[in-house]
């Protein structure tokens, strides 16, 4: 087997036809940007391992370990469509091994565009034994986590919502033990004050019931699952949210998406007023709204590549090659020609 993965794992050829993503499921290994540059998240957050199971013509999405959003999907001359407008170059696909770059519906560098490396579901459990990205408890375990777990098939917040609605913000985190059949065999809550004992008991009972409705990746057939997982009740102005977080317990650095969304809105709006300047002739403004954005959001790359420029236009090379040597720490890859041409 270990020959086999590593074989498929660098072929380049499409050696299946790409209608045969029917009925196969593929987890996440890898995921960059075309050119080789690293696709960045905010501090405290991280890239969730995306998991794609195609049906007939639909597809299952998840990115939380829930298979709550579906699809429709075609492929055509090796393009792969997912709803509406979201489109990929089946660069590769095999028995093993499903990779695809993003097609983007407007002209953009290579250091814009996503590439994304799959495993399938059958051969995920081999290849990350080979690559120690795995753990098991005994001879019975293993440590469910972020490659390699049981996927949900449907929308577990949604039954916490139904069952606690309304509610406070609070936190609580356990431990789910799944069975090599997909059947909860124990649930265990961490000690908690924020919760009473019969929300502690609808809690349990709540993932107890979800027995059976999971789908389980290939793997030894004895093998069940250690899965960590917590969960964040939030509300704020008569908005209610609940969020759950597999293979971590730990919610000290958990980001409510909806608090995102406000990052990126201010960060692009502070954005736009430097290009307004920046149009204007008005550099040293146009190079302080730059700063505002990054200071909102330290991973908006299209600012520091606009400060190159402003800094570059004020002659400030100290600034300039600062900036650049930032690009370059994040692991962009147009900041290496940048430093050669400007720093060196």
């Amino acid at each position: 087997m270990r020959k086999i993965v590593i074989l498929f794992l660098f072929s380049n050829y499409i050696g299946l036809k790409a209608q045969d993503l029917q009925n196969t499921e593929w987890f996440q290994i890898k995921a960059q940007r075309k050119d080789g540059s690293r696709i960045l998240t905010l501090p405290h957050t991280h890239l969730h391992t995306i998991k794609y199971f195609f049906k007939k013509d639909s597809v299952l999405i998840s990115t939380n370990d829930q298979y709550a959003k579906k699809l429709n999907y075609s492929v055509s001359d090796h393009i792969l469509t997912i709803g509406k407008s979201q489109k990929f170059m089946i660069d590769t696909v095999n028995e093993i091994v499903l990779s695809l770059t993003e097609i983007p519906s407007k002209k953009l560098t290579d250091d814009r565009i996503s590439s994304y490396d799959f495993v399938n579901s059958r051969f995920m459990f081999e290849y990350l034994r080979q690559t120690q990205q795995i753990k098991i408890f005994g001879d019975s375990l293993i440590e469910s986590n972020d490659k390699f777990s049981p996927t949900f098939n449907g929308k577990l917040d949604s039954l916490f919502m139904v069952a606690f609605f309304p509610f406070d913000d609070k936190k609580i985190s356990g431990t789910m033990i799944m069975d090599a059949n997909g059947e909860i065999k124990s649930v265990a809550l961490d000690p908690n004050k924020q919760f009473k004992e019969e929300d502690e008991e609808k809690m349990i009972d709540i993932f107890q019931s979800t027995s059976g409705s999971w789908n389980l990746p290939e793997k030894p057939e004895h093998l069940g699952f250690k899965i960590d997982f917590a969960v964040n009740f939030s509300q704020y102005a008569n908005v209610y949210a609940i969020f759950i977080q597999f293979h971590s317990k730990d919610m000290s650095q958990f980001v409510d998406p909806e608090l995102l969304g406000r990052i990126a809105v201010d960060a692009e709006y502070y954005f736009s007023k430097g290009l307004d300047f920046l149009k204007n002739d008005k550099t040293e403004k146009a190079i302080e709204q730059f700063n505002k954005s990054i200071e909102i959001s330290p991973i908006f790359l299209d600012a520091y590549y606009d400060l190159v420029y402003a800094y570059r236009k004020t002659g400030n090379s100290k600034l300039l090659c600062e900036t650049i040597s930032k690009l370059k720490e994040m692991g962009q890859v147009p900041a290496e020609e940048l430093y050669d041409k400007y720093c060196k």
